[in-house]
């Protein structure tokens, strides 16, 4: 690398533009020919060995607009939210200014709201309340997912009204609705209803649970019935997997060690038929009542 263009590098914390660098144009041609540099986008160049960076892609399309904000699992991953996983093959950026088609780059014409917007390492990244409302419009537990990790209800209806107008915010709306009650799905929302339809009281809803010595979160109770020491659990879809009964099962030996009884519901019961759903709750607080008096 010529020692120019790598101070340049340097001084540019990996990035280099062309246009700050009239003096290197020769060179960075001569470097881009040897691929000894990469263009990230058009006049914005790294090291060769580096272009699948996600910080510097991310860095990049920043530079290139500075109202660009990186959203979608790139924005996930930068902002350590994700999984830790690969980089994703593309970065999907949210921008009206950048059009042009580009290798490693989605572009999503839309202007995200200041109140929305993080900086991650020198990257624009969407906030998690926004990156929760983008996938619930395709993933319907995304809003359960964001809530159980942190993310507040109160978060998400800021981050709606700051956003009016979408595509999808119908559906969104009534998936943070129920966030707002206190559930964090449509099936415990149903739930929620059903109890109070049946005046059945003393229950409080995603309660954070720790061991018997406060020391370790075993995490937290769909609809937690605290006089009788029972938690009753609506378990959708996302339950079924093999991997998910095994983290399931210990997570209820932990709650009974901590004294808590734990009892599952498939939210396709409570869904379809939520009589039965209110019939099942009844009779167990009515069997734990007459232990209680035994």
């Amino acid at each position: 690398m010529d020692p120019d263009l790598a101070a340049a590098l340097d001084a540019g914390n990996g990035l280099l533009r062309r246009r700050e660098h009239p003096h290197l144009a020769n060179k960075v041609d001569v470097a881009l020919r040897r691929r000894r540099l990469a263009a990230l986008l058009p006049g914005i160049y790294c090291r060769a060995e580096e272009a699948s960076s996600l910080v510097l892609r991310g860095r990049a399309a920043c530079l290139a607009d500075p109202d660009a904000v990186i959203v979608g699992p790139a924005a996930s991953v930068l902002s350590g939210t994700g999984p830790a996983l690969d980089p994703p093959e593309l970065v999907t950026v949210a921008s009206l200014r950048l059009r042009a088609p580009r290798v490693g780059y989605r572009w999503e014409r839309r202007l995200v709201p200041p109140g929305l917007v993080r900086r991650v390492g020198g990257v624009r990244v969407a906030t998690r309340p926004l990156l929760a409302l983008d996938e619930a419009s395709t993933r319907p537990d995304a809003v359960e997912e964001a809530l159980r990790t942190g993310v507040s209800a109160s978060s998400l209806v800021t981050a709606l009204s700051l956003t009016p107008g979408r595509r999808g915010n119908r559906a969104r709306r009534r998936r943070v609705g129920g966030a707002v009650d206190g559930a964090w799905s449509a099936a415990e929302a149903r739930a929620h209803a059903a109890l109070r339809r049946a005046r059945i009281s003393g229950w409080r809803a995603n309660v954070g649970l720790w061991d018997r010595r406060g020391e370790v979160k075993l995490g937290y109770g769909d609809i937690l019935f605290g006089e009788v020491g029972l938690v009753v659990e609506i378990d959708g879809a996302q339950h079924t997997t093999a991997e998910a009964r095994r983290q399931d099962a210990a997570r209820d030996l932990a709650m009974a060690r901590a004294g808590w009884e734990v009892v599952r519901i498939p939210a396709t019961l409570v869904m379809r038929t939520p009589g039965e759903f209110v019939a099942i709750v009844r009779d167990l607080l009515a069997t734990r009542a007459g232990r209680a008096s035994g």
